[in-house]
């Protein structure tokens, strides 16, 4: 899917998103997950800013990673078994690594994120048993967040929801869209999202035009949700699905809002970890927290945010979680003695051929 030129300014602390679309804007955000060279040219600038201090072997963080394509495998490789014998030996391997030298020594705490929900995300658990247990799991792309403290049944962060509910109200929006689904081709069919109050989902038609679309759809019915107090956000990714969220919600904010309200941490103290174009907002929306790309990513990740050339992304060379061990390396949380021995383990050697 081609990028088109949409002109975003955004914080991730600011109250609003405005998107100008052609002579038109209305409040509330659209992200399409091809980024315009607009956005990226706002990021890039914005390291020139960065003061980083890096971390050592001691120093308690948070781990925020895309679940898909990082820890397992996508929905698309899941089948191969060349794939799920690869995916288990770093995942065994990180898990490893994980809660001995990092959880336990230093109380450290791990997040994922998923487009899952989760239920879904329970079945994964059954099936990759060797996931390490996370504290914090974002679920269904970014609209809820869910916090494991020392229980295994995790609990809905009631901040997170207040925040999502400030500008949103799921009866309007669903009245105000389907009103105007009946009146384009555009929008094939509506996904169930269960009982998420924060997100309706949206299959698209294939071959359509995304700026007309934008014009056409997009731009009248944020107006509408404006005129009745509704605040949200667009995501349109490359499968074709169109996201509709509050404003405060996804990815990148899921973890801003962990990072920074629940645990308090400066930003030194947090690395995130994607692999597809899903995961964008982790290192484009977050404040420029330390970054990592695992060998897997793909090619698109690694070309739009030029993470090869930035001081704070690091793109690993082992696949999936082997990147999570390398990358947390790379950035200091784990020791040269340490990161020397896990590179003589038979498990780093099968997962490398």
């Amino acid at each position: 899917m081609n990028s088109i030129p949409l002109y975003i300014t955004s914080s991730i602390q600011s109250s609003k998103y405005d998107v100008i679309c052609g002579s038109n804007s209305f409040t509330c955000g659209f992200r399409l997950l091809s980024l315009s060279n607009a956005y990226r040219n706002r990021d890039r600038k914005s390291t020139n800013s960065i003061v980083m201090l890096f971390p050592n072997p001691s120093t308690r963080c948070l781990l925020f990673c895309e679940l898909e394509n990082v820890l397992i495998p996508s929905s698309q490789t899941v089948h191969s078994d060349e794939v799920l014998k690869t995916t288990n030996l770093w995942l065994d391997l990180f898990s490893e690594t994980w809660n001995e030298h990092c959880r336990l020594k230093n109380n450290s705490c791990i997040g994922y994120s998923t487009s899952k929900s989760l239920e879904e995300f329970k079945q994964v658990q059954s099936q990759f048993p060797s996931l390490p247990q996370p504290d914090y799991l974002s679920t269904d792309s970014g609209t809820l967040l869910y916090e494991y403290n020392s229980s295994k049944e995790p609990k809905l962060n009631q901040e997170w929801n207040t925040m999502a509910n400030a500008f949103w109200n799921i009866d309007t929006v669903h009245h105000v869209i389907e009103s105007k689904v009946q009146n384009t081709s555009d929008i094939v069919e509506r996904i169930d999202s269960g009982a998420n109050p924060f997100r309706m989902q949206y299959k698209l038609r294939k071959g359509l035009s995304i700026p007309k679309f934008v014009e056409n759809v997009i731009d009248p019915m944020g107006k509408e949700l404006n005129d009745s107090e509704i605040l949200p956000k667009f995501e349109l990714n490359p499968n074709g699905i169109l996201d509709i969220m509050p404003y405060t919600c996804g990815v990148g904010e899921a973890l801003f809002h962990v990072w920074n309200h629940i645990l308090q941490f400066p930003k030194d103290k947090v690395v995130a970890a994607g692999a597809s174009e899903y995961s964008m907002p982790l290192f484009l929306d977050t404040g420029r927290c330390f970054a990592i790309a695992p060998g897997n990513a793909s090619q698109e990740l690694i070309a739009e945010l030029q993470i090869a050339s930035n001081a704070t992304h690091y793109y690993a060379t082992c696949d999936y979680s082997g990147a999570l061990i390398e990358g947390l390396h790379k950035f200091g949380y784990l020791s040269d003695s340490l990161w020397n021995d896990i590179k003589q383990d038979a498990r780093f050697t099968a997962a490398r051929q």
